[in-house]
């Protein structure tokens, strides 16, 4: 069983919140994905103890704000979610490092800014 917390309330489709709890990267939405197999992946603990089943993973393309397309590999597909979640810890085993202030995230691989 994986288990993944998130602060943020606002609830908006397109919106990708960055979960530092998260064990991987988590979707509701079939339909965003390039690449797709079926994956019975048991069951994610979410933050207020609900569990819910993992159905899928693949690749998911990602319209980035400078209208760029980033392709997010290994991302659980979950029906029952209610948001997109992008794994901190996923993405720092993949090389990308996080710094944050108060108004914004910037993801870095190496010297390159990814988002």
């Amino acid at each position: 069983m994986y288990v993944a917390t998130t602060c943020m309330v606002q609830s908006d489709k397109y919106i990708w919140y960055i979960d530092t709890g998260a064990s991987f990267h988590m979707t509701p939405h079939r339909q965003w994905f390039c690449e797709y197999e079926q994956y019975d992946g048991g069951d994610v603990m979410l933050g207020d103890d609900t569990a819910v089943q993992i159905t899928g993973r693949g690749r998911v393309k990602l319209r980035m704000k400078d209208d760029t397309i980033k392709t997010l590999p290994n991302v659980m597909h979950i029906p029952s979610m209610s948001k997109n979640l992008l794994s901190v810890g996923t993405m720092a085993d993949s090389g990308v490092n996080f710094s944050c202030d108060k108004d914004s995230c910037k993801m870095t691989r190496g010297s390159i800014v990814i988002a």
